[in-house]
C-alpha cells in the first residue's frame, strides 16, 4: 500500500541530489502537481536540497509567472532540464539563459513516446522526427545554451536500412511526480476531474521500470472499494506515495478552480457561450484575429493592410482578412533560401533534399 505523506515530507524522503525527475501536466495548470512543486521550491530556497536534479517533461507547464515549472527556477536545484516547451516557465528559462543549468528543447511528442519506451525497457526512440531541424545534432542537437553544449548530446544521428534517423536514448527516471483527481487507500487513481490525462501511466511505468518512485498528488484520498473501477486509469501497483493537496493547489487550471466541461463530464450548449467581438457584424480593419500576427497592423508588414511586399488590402477580402489568400503562404523563394541554408550546414558536398516537418 502507498504511503500518505505531506508534500514536504514526500520531497524530503524521496527526491535526492542528482535524481532525474519527471513531472506530469500540461500547459496552464492542467493536471499539474502544484503542491509538490511548491514544496520542492521551498525546500530548495531554504537550503535543504535537493540539488543537481535532471528535470524531464513533455508539455510545458506554467502561468508565465511563478507557478508550474517556474518552481524549478531556483539556482542549484536543477543541473539539466530536458523539455518539450519552455515558454510558460520564464524563471526556468532565465537560469538557462544565464548558463546556470544545461537546457535542451526536444519535440514534445518524442518525449511522450520516450516515456513509453523507458517503461517498455527499450533503449530509446528511433524516429525521423527532428531531422534537418534545430534538434538534428548536425545543427544544434536541441541544445539551448553553452552549458548544454558542454554537457553533451541527448540525441544521436544514426543510419537504419539506408535511411538517416535520430536516436533519442532512454533516460532512467528516479522519481515521477504526477497528479490525479481521487485515489483510494491502495493507490488506485482516477482522473475524471482533470482536463487532460497526458502521459501519466507511461511516466509512472517508466519510473517503476527504472527502479524509481511514483508520487501522486490528489484532491482527495478515499476508502478502498469506493471508486468506480471503470474510472481507474493509474493502478495502485505503480503508486508509492499519495499527497492530498489543499483546494487552492489542486485547481483544474491556473485560472479555473473546476469546470466539468473542461474534463468532458458535460457539454456546454453552444448558444450559452458569449459571442466573440468579431462575430457582431462589425469587421475590424485588420480582419479576424486568428489570421493576423501581432505585427500585422504595422505598415509594410506582409499581412498589413497598407500593402506590404506581397500586397493585399487590410480590409475585408485582403490578405489579413482572408487567410486562404496567397498573402498567407510562405514565399517560395524564401522557402528555397531556407532549404539551401540548411543544406549548406548539413552537407559539405553536393546538396540533397532535406525533410522539413
Amino acid at each position: 500500500m502507498p504511503k500518505i505523506l505531506s508534500a514536504h515530507d514526500a520531497v524530503r524522503q524521496y527526491i535526492h541530489d542528482g535524481d532525474t525527475v519527471t513531472f506530469g501536466g500540461f500547459a496552464s495548470g492542467l493536471m499539474h502537481p502544484e503542491s509538490i512543486l511548491r514544496a520542492l521550491e521551498e525546500r530548495a530556497r531554504d537550503g535543504e536540497g535537493p540539488h543537481g536534479l535532471t528535470a524531464l517533461y513533455a508539455a510545458g507547464q506554467g502561468d508565465s509567472d511563478s507557478r508550474g515549472l517556474n518552481h524549478l527556477g531556483v539556482e542549484g536545484l536543477c543541473r539539466r532540464v530536458i523539455g518539450g516547451h519552455w515558454g510558460l516557465s520564464p524563471k526556468l528559462g532565465r537560469l538557462c539563459a544565464e548558463n546556470k543549468l544545461a537546457g535542451y528543447n526536444l519535440p514534445q511528442g518524442v518525449i511522450a513516446q520516450l516515456f513509453r519506451d523507458i517503461a517498455a525497457g527499450k533503449p530509446g526512440v528511433i524516429t525521423h522526427v527532428g531531422l534537418g531541424t534545430f534538434v538534428d545534432p548536425r545543427l544544434e542537437g536541441g541544445k539551448l545554451n553553452d552549458a548544454a553544449r558542454a554537457a553533451g548530446d541527448v540525441v544521436k544521428l544514426i543510419e537504419l536500412e539506408g535511411e538517416e534517423k535520430l536516436f533519442y536514448p532512454a533516460i532512467p527516471i528516479q522519481v515521477a511526480i504526477l497528479r490525479a483527481s481521487y485515489a483510494d487507500t491502495r493507490g488506485n487513481c482516477t482522473f475524471q476531474r482533470e482536463g487532460v490525462y497526458a502521459e501519466a501511466l507511461a511516466q509512472a511505468q517508466a519510473a517503476r521500470n527504472s527502479g524509481g518512485t511514483v508520487i501522486v498528488q490528489v484532491e482527495r484520498i478515499v476508502e478502498y472499494g469506493s471508486l468506480d473501477t471503470r474510472l481507474v486509469r493509474l493502478p495502485g501497483i505503480y503508486v508509492d506515495v499519495l499527497v492530498e493537496a489543499p483546494p487552492e493547489e489542486h485547481m483544474q487550471t491556473f485560472g479555473t478552480r473546476y469546470n466539468p466541461a473542461f474534463s468532458g463530464e458535460v457539454r456546454v450548449p453552444l448558444h450559452s457561450l458569449p459571442r466573440c467581438p468579431w462575430e457582431s457584424g462589425k469587421s475590424s480593419p485588420a480582419g479576424p484575429p486568428w489570421s493576423c500576427s501581432p505585427r500585422s497592423h504595422q505598415p509594410g508588414h506582409r499581412h498589413a493592410g497598407g500593402g506590404g511586399r506581397r500586397g493585399g488590402g487590410g480590409g475585408p477580402g485582403g490578405a489579413c482578412a482572408d487567410h486562404r489568400g496567397r498573402g498567407h503562404r510562405r514565399h517560395p523563394r524564401r522557402r528555397q533560401g531556407l532549404r539551401r541554408s540548411h543544406q549548406r550546414r548539413l552537407h559539405s558536398g553536393p546538396a540533397r533534399p532535406v525533410r522539413f516537418l
